[in-house]
């Protein structure tokens, strides 16, 4: 599963908006502006079993800070801490129940 990530991020020349580098079933999906900044990502637990801890990195466009935030439902905002990588941040995520989803906000 790693090679076939990296090897679809090479091929798009490294400009995939997500990577989740956890083996998991969770889905991504991005919403981007009109300038094609990542807004939101909300990811998607597509398994039968709740997930580990998240790494996921996220690329943002240029003049976006790296301010990001973990909203799910029934609980509240939780502020996430990133740790920059060249052109992309790395987020450590919370653990997610199966078929849940969350949104990681990005500013």
């Amino acid at each position: 599963r790693t090679q076939i990530v990296n090897l679809a991020d090479w091929v798009t020349g490294h400009t995939a908006p997500v990577c989740i580098d956890t083996v998991c079933q969770v889905a991504p999906i991005v919403r981007c502006d009109a300038d094609g900044r990542v807004r939101t990502v909300t990811l998607l637990n597509q398994g039968f079993d709740d997930t580990p801890e998240l790494e996921v990195r996220v690329r943002l466009g240029s003049g976006q800070k790296g301010v990001f935030r973990w909203m799910a439902p029934e609980c509240a905002d939780v502020p996430l801490s990133a740790t920059r990588r060249e052109r992309e941040w790395l987020l450590r995520l919370p653990p997610m129940e199966r078929w849940s989803i969350g949104t990681i906000v990005c500013g």
